[in-house]
């Protein structure tokens, strides 16, 4: 079989060694050889900005234009699908709402410079796992050198001052 289950414990124990790796190519594709077969396989990795580092159990501002939730909401008027990037402040409960068209991180990195310009660079984000938060945004803030907090996935209470904005 090569992989059992260990009731006592709860953790599952293999049999079979992992593939060590041989050498990365210069397109970032590491290649890994089986202990069993012998034969090479690629597999890929993809290096993110930087570290995404979880949301700190009880953080809260102490002071305003300190910690930054964002959010994307889908809004529907009119037959046309809009989107609204929102950045509220935790303290003061402030907010700087950009609409777009579309849900990118390009039109995100425009709403998180808008915030950056109302709020000041000295602050930290707090935003949910989606798609328009990385790339773009993820890129701009470390070079802006701005922390980035990431929720944990389906907890909107995470982020409840944004979502009680809707």
């Amino acid at each position: 079989m090569g992989v059992g289950f260990a009731p006592a414990s709860g953790l599952l124990s293999a049999t079979r060694r992992r593939p060590e790796i041989i050498g990365v190519s210069p397109r970032g594709v590491e290649f890994a050889q089986s202990a069993n077969s012998g034969a090479q396989r690629a597999k890929r990795f993809e290096p993110t900005a930087h570290e995404r580092i979880r949301k700190p159990y009880g953080l809260k501002a102490d002071k305003a234009r300190q910690i930054i939730e964002f959010d994307m909401i889908h809004i529907q008027l009119l037959g046309v699908k809009l989107y609204a990037f929102c950045g509220r402040d935790q303290f003061s409960r402030e907010a700087v709402v950009h609409i777009a068209t579309s849900p990118s991180s390009k039109n995100a990195k425009t709403a998180i410079k808008k915030i950056i310009a109302r709020f000041g660079s000295d602050i930290k984000i707090i935003n949910d796992n989606s798609s328009e938060n990385m790339k773009d945004v993820e890129t701009f803030l470390a070079q802006m050198n701005i922390t980035q907090y990431w929720t944990r996935p389906h907890t909107p209470k995470d982020k409840a001052f944004n979502e009680r904005f809707y």
